[in-house]
């Protein structure tokens, strides 16, 4: 088996630059506003493909986050994050979903933290596979929440 591990086509290069000039475009957007909404489903415990792509453009050295030999300081200061999280499968809330939403935030509050956003907040939607009355309260709580947050906000 041979493997070619230091070369790379055309295309590859191509891709290469065509991903550090979408990251650095993103970037910039952040740069500009001060608050950010993010809203995603919870799906299978871990957040969607798209969004981690986001955030692998997002968080870049030299772009959002500068560093020396010493330490590294994210760009984003005195911004704000909102996630607005809904949960469609229906796990019993429970010990286990609690481990879920704490893994789910601390990878969020890492990633933006890392690159300067230090306030960051959180509101969920429970039991979204379903049409029934839990489906709904849950819908109505979380559209409560987000009123009252968004008003200070």
């Amino acid at each position: 088996m041979v493997f070619q591990t230091n070369i790379k086509s055309d295309r590859s290069i191509l891709d290469s630059i065509s991903e550090l000039f979408s990251s650095k475009e993103l970037v910039d957007e952040l740069l500009l506003n001060d608050r950010y909404l993010i809203s995603l489903p919870i799906l299978n415990f871990i957040i969607p493909s798209t969004l981690k792509t986001y955030i692998d453009l997002i968080a870049r050295t030299n772009l959002a986050v500068t560093e020396n030999t010493h330490d590294s300081q994210g760009l984003l200061h005195g911004k704000k994050l909102l996630v607005i999280a809904n949960q469609i499968n229906n796990y019993p809330r429970n010990k286990n979903q609690d481990e879920v939403i704490k893994k789910f935030e601390s990878y969020f509050r890492y990633i933006f933290e890392y690159i300067g956003v230090t306030d960051i907040n959180f509101i969920y939607a429970y039991n979204q596979s379903e049409a029934n009355l839990d489906r709904d309260l849950a819908i109505a709580n979380a559209r409560i929440s987000i009123n009252n947050f968004i008003s200070d906000w």
